[in-house]
């Protein structure tokens, strides 16, 4: 935002003006209030006018004067012989008004202050007022009601405007009074309106002019503060930036004393180069060999998965000449007992022969499975002999195949002892490497102990001194300076 680019001074200046500017206009705004709203203003002439037409227009309640009427009305509609429902309408429109005159009467009993004007309001105003009530309902309206014009008459030009007349006296000076009382209380609300407000618009000049003092001193108390903070961030990250300067250098030194000891290890570098070159040409050697060991190895095992395999063909035929064997002795076990079967049989039937012929036949059909069987016999055997010629073969053929891996195994062994031989020269060549890595390590642990200094103070003091150099330039640029630029190291 636009703010967010002003400074401090710009910000609590912006506020000062602001906030006197609003008190001014505030004062303004009061001041044509009070002008609008004043006694004597146009809104207040506006409401005494509407209230002097109503009191122009409109019958007072609190005034006998319309009472006094009706009975002037009262009294010619006798004469004139007027009906009984006109007389008794006019005497409760009467009726209404004494009403209407009680009720405002005790009105002003309550609201007026106590004074000449309450008493010649409350008092002489009202108790010709009450009497002409009086009159009124216990003479006159009897009379009305029975057509009495004369009695009418008398009372009306008599005790009535007797009583009225009084009535009216008091009443007068009661508006006399309270005109005066109007006047003076609206010349005094008016001197005081016109001196408020004059004090009111003195009162926002003044405090505004304190506002705005007490505005500058509050902005130099918070500025200058400031400024010296950011004054002495920018002298801390001067000396912090100094520090690291003097650390890099002592580091450089160092780094120059391991850079000696650093050739003399280039140079012990060289010669383990070579020695593992040849360690290298050997390992490829074993590396092929042990590949062809690999191999005959493989082949190796599908020899022997093979044998495996014609073995177990082997077993399963020899399973099977089992099953057939007991197939034959359940055969003969058969046989014999039909031949005795036969024999009884012969000996018993004499001529009865057909048993004995059934027997013979049964003795034939076993004697025919009898030789199915030890053919199948036969057959099986010449199985097994085929497969275990398979297994012999095969099993020359591992034999064959384990001489070549013993022959790699040979020459793994001939590349292993070369390998010894090579494992010496590459120790040696170690040894001279480590004793060159000895004056490294020396000149490394004061490098260790440099670098360890200056990382220390360098890793967090660069960060340390970005950080303050950030915040002087910006405590600057809030308060309103110009920011120093920032030293180069």
């Amino acid at each position: 935002m636009y703010l967010q680019g002003l400074t401090v001074r710009a910000k609590l200046t912006a506020l000062i003006i602001v906030s006197g500017m609003s008190f001014l206009l505030y004062g303004l705004w009061s001041w044509n209030t009070l002008s609008v709203a004043k006694v004597h203003g146009p809104y207040y002439d506006r409401i005494v006018m509407g209230k002097d037409l109503i009191a122009d227009i409109l019958p007072p309640p609190n005034y006998i004067i319309e009472s006094y009427l009706m009975t002037l009305q009262l009294a010619n509609e006798v004469e004139d012989g007027a009906s009984q429902s006109d007389i008794k309408r006019d005497l409760a429109r009467s009726e209404r008004l004494k009403s209407e005159f009680y009720r405002r009467h005790q009105h002003w009993v309550d609201a007026l202050p106590e004074g000449e004007m309450k008493h010649l309001k409350t008092v002489n105003a009202y108790a010709p007022a009450d009497e002409f009530f009086r009159v009124f309902e216990e003479k006159f309206a009897p009379a009305c009601l029975q057509g009495d014009a004369e009695a009418c008459r008398t009372l009306e030009r008599g005790e009535l405007r007797s009583l009225y007349e009084e009535h009216r006296q008091a009443i007068d000076r009661v508006v006399g009074m309270a005109t005066d009382q109007n006047a003076l209380a609206e010349q005094q609300v008016a001197s005081l309106v016109s001196r408020r407000a004059y004090l009111s618009v003195a009162a926002i000049v003044l405090l505004s002019g304190v506002m705005i003092a007490i505005g500058s001193v509050i902005s130099r108390d918070t500025v200058n503060p400031l400024r010296a903070s950011a004054e002495r961030l920018q002298r801390m990250s001067q000396y912090v930036r100094s520090e690291l300067l003097k650390d890099a250098e002592r580091t450089s030194e160092q780094a120059m004393m391991a850079s000696s000891a650093a050739e003399e290890v280039s140079v012990n570098t060289r010669s383990l180069a070579t020695a593992v070159e040849q360690f290298e040409l050997s390992i490829k050697e074993i590396s092929q060999n042990a590949s062809n060991a690999v191999c005959t190895a493989s082949e190796a095992v599908d020899v022997t998965r093979e044998t495996s395999s014609r073995i177990s063909q082997l077993g399963s035929s020899s399973s099977e000449i089992g099953e057939v064997i007991k197939t034959i002795s359940a055969i003969a076990s058969q046989t014999n007992l039909l031949a005795l079967n036969a024999t009884i049989e012969s000996a018993r039937a004499g001529e009865a022969g057909k048993g004995f012929a059934v027997v013979a036949n049964e003795v034939k059909d076993l004697a025919a499975d009898t030789t199915r069987a030890a053919d199948e016999i036969i057959s099986k055997i010449e199985a097994i002999q085929n497969d275990t010629q398979k297994a012999i073969e095969a099993i020359g053929r591992a034999s064959t195949v384990i001489e070549q891996i013993a022959e790699s195994q040979n020459a793994i062994a001939g590349a292993v002892e070369e390998q010894s031989a090579m494992t010496g020269e590459i120790s040696k060549s170690i040894g001279e490497v480590a004793s060159g890595s000895s004056n490294i390590a020396q000149s490394i642990s004061a490098v260790s102990s440099a670098a360890r200094n200056t990382t220390s103070g360098s890793g967090n003091a660069v960060k340390t001194a970005s950080e303050l150099e950030e915040m002087a330039q910006e405590l600057l640029q809030l308060v309103g300076e110009i920011a120093h630029e920032p030293i180069e190291v």
